[in-house]
């Protein structure tokens, strides 16, 4: 009796949260067929919404509209993609807000010393690097 009590709690449980789960995938299929939608600006609303950080890279790669690239990097929160855009994008606007949204010491410090064409790019890394760190490190002349 005491099986059939507890499964009847689990199943009472699992029912209760489908109603959200099935919102949460409506959701989720909604901002996924969003962001291939030929209008940029159900591309942006969609992005807006979403939270998964590989599809959000992918995005600012491979989207051809500047708001939506720039929403998709403003959502992004991973350090590793974050980083791999503010050093490997080819549109500096991008790279800029990548760089904005990084508080990875060890990769701002290597944006700081390696970047050989964009030195504005490079004090704009300085500047995150002394907000995240607190250190006024490298000077530009």
């Amino acid at each position: 009796m005491k099986i059939v009590r507890t499964t009847l709690t689990q199943a009472s449980r699992a029912m209760a949260a489908l109603p959200a789960l099935i919102l949460l995938l409506c959701t989720v299929l909604a901002c996924t067929s969003g962001i291939k939608d030929k209008d940029p600006k159900v591309r942006k609303a969609a992005v807006e919404k979403l939270s998964d950080q590989a599809l959000l890279a992918r995005v600012v790669f491979e989207d051809q509209d500047e708001l939506v690239r720039e929403a998709a990097v403003v959502r992004l929160t991973d350090q590793v993609a974050l980083a791999h855009i503010a050093t490997e994008h080819k549109i500096p606007e991008v790279r800029f807000t990548a760089v904005g949204q990084l508080t990875d010491r060890t990769t701002l410090e290597q944006i700081v010393t390696n970047e050989k064409e964009a030195l504005l790019l490079r004090q704009f890394a300085n500047q995150r690097l002394e907000q995240v760190t607190g250190v006024h490190k490298y000077s530009f002349h």
